[in-house]
């Protein structure tokens, strides 16, 4: 069943064509929320990314963020067809048929009296709706170029977040052609009881396995890059500091003397500071420099691992569903 809704607009005083109109200060860009993976293209193992997009608050009725998770919990407690009941023999059928019914009463009750209505499309699809430029000749989704790594601090983050990176890099893809999304709340709904805990384990675990070989081959290339740059980074770090003091010693002595008082030893004092902030300046982009040749040769030497990592990752970012929520 549906969770109890946000009271609908009353709009029984309108012809329809008025009330699109006062409906249409719905949502800018279209909604499109990701599947957390696909196993090899069964479509029916993995749930839709457990997220709220902030737009839906805006609208003339809002879909609170409670209202929205609720929604989204029902409809992957329907999509998800769990690998045990499959190899039993049930049909994935049935899990399509229990979605389609799911998403009709979802966009009777709650989206279309809102304006908006939610579908489940193929990336390929939820492309060509939202108008996305980066595609190739058979109108798959391009995934932009990953972040560069800038430093070595918070490495054990970036180590331990690789699946939450793709992500990052798939909705980065998207940038500027739908609307953002929130995914500051749990990952997942909180099992009511032992049978659904069972019934959420496997697709779990199928999804870490999905994921393990491009994680893996970040977390190399990671490694590499980070060992690559540590000695460069630690003095970069000591170089800024060294900076920032000479710059305020030169602001203090400058503020707190005016200039005509000054003595030949307090000029000489701020003339040579000035001298060494620049030597140091000069240093810190020698030094940059030099890291950033030395991060290039690393990427040359690892040229083929980037190139797997990211054939894998447009793979699965072309393999999973959304689920689509746009101006009806």
């Amino acid at each position: 069943t549906l969770p109890e809704l946000s009271p609908s607009p009353s709009c029984n005083d309108l012809p329809l064509q008025e009330i699109r109109l006062e409906l249409a200060r719905t949502i800018h860009l279209p909604i499109a929320i990701p599947q957390a993976s696909n196993l090899f293209g069964v479509k029916h193992l993995s749930p839709f990314a457990r997220c709220y997009p902030p737009a839906l608050d805006s609208i003339q009725t809002p879909i609170s963020q409670q209202v929205f998770l609720d929604f989204l919990d029902d409809l992957n407690g329907v999509f998800v067809a769990h690998p045990g009941f499959l190899a039993i023999g049930s049909s994935p059928m049935m899990s399509f048929l229990r979605v389609r019914r799911y998403m009709q009463q979802a966009n009777q009750e709650l989206f279309e009296p809102r304006g908006l209505r939610a579908k489940i499309l193929t990336t390929k699809k939820m492309v060509r709706l939202i108008g996305l430029g980066a595609t190739d000749e058979k109108g798959r989704l391009v995934l932009c170029e990953p972040d560069e790594v800038e430093s070595s601090r918070g490495v054990a983050d970036s180590r331990k977040n690789c699946e939450e990176k793709l992500r990052e890099r798939l909705l980065r893809s998207l940038d500027g052609y739908v609307s953002p999304l929130s995914f500051d709340m749990s990952d997942q709904a909180v099992p009511n009881n032992t049978l659904e805990r069972v019934l959420n384990t496997p697709s779990s675990s199928i999804d870490k396995v999905l994921m393990r070989k491009p994680s893996t081959s970040r977390k190399r290339i990671l490694d590499s890059t980070i060992n690559a740059t540590i000695e460069y980074d630690a003095r970069i770090l000591d170089l800024g500091k060294k900076i920032q003091e000479c710059r305020t010693r030169i602001s203090s002595k400058s503020l707190n003397i005016d200039s005509d008082t000054k003595s030949a030893k307090e000029h000489i004092e701020v003339h040579d500071l000035r001298a060494r902030l620049m030597g140091l300046e000069v240093e810190m982009a020698l030094e940059k420099q030099l890291r950033n040749n030395h991060l290039r040769e690393v990427r040359i030497a690892h040229a083929k691992t980037f190139m797997e990592v990211d054939r894998d990752e447009n793979k699965v970012a072309n393999r999973i569903l959304w689920l689509v929520i746009d101006q009806a």
